[in-house]
């Protein structure tokens, strides 16, 4: 968090450009989520991805693997980063990252609950049902 922070602050513009940037590489990120575990996962990348529907308790295949998310991450940035230059691509990929761990967080805790999972879906309602979602995919 605290490398997100740093970056975001040395970032140019405004903070109101800078926000507007950090929300773009969250949706972005949530898009791309979406569609590579739709589209690669679910197709090419299914051998790699297929334990994780076996098993979907097994600790090990709960995160994306770094042989993946490595590569896919230097992409983005480099494909971004020449649509809109390095000062932009640089808030969007703080956003981007933000969001990619808020979706590793809620993609642990669907299979492996916590108290605080349980909190939660006491509170905020349709927690419960993003978990119950993300069982059925």
């Amino acid at each position: 968090h605290c490398v997100l922070a740093l970056l975001f602050y040395m970032s140019s513009g405004s903070v109101t450009y800078r926000a507007i940037c950090f929300v773009l590489g969250a949706f972005f990120q949530s898009f791309f989520e979406y569609a590579s575990h739709a589209w690669a996962f679910h197709g090419p990348l299914w051998p790699m991805h297929k334990g994780h529907h076996v098993k979907p308790g097994d600790k090990r295949r709960l995160l994306v693997p770094l042989a993946y998310s490595l590569p896919t991450g230097f992409f983005e940035w480099v494909s971004v980063s020449a649509l809109v230059g390095r000062d932009l691509v640089t808030t969007m990929a703080c956003g981007s990252a933000f969001w990619y761990m808020m979706f590793e967080y809620i993609h642990y805790t669907s299979h492996h609950p916590t108290r605080f999972t349980k909190w939660m879906n006491y509170v905020v309602p349709w927690h419960k049902s993003l978990h119950e979602a993300h069982k059925i995919h």
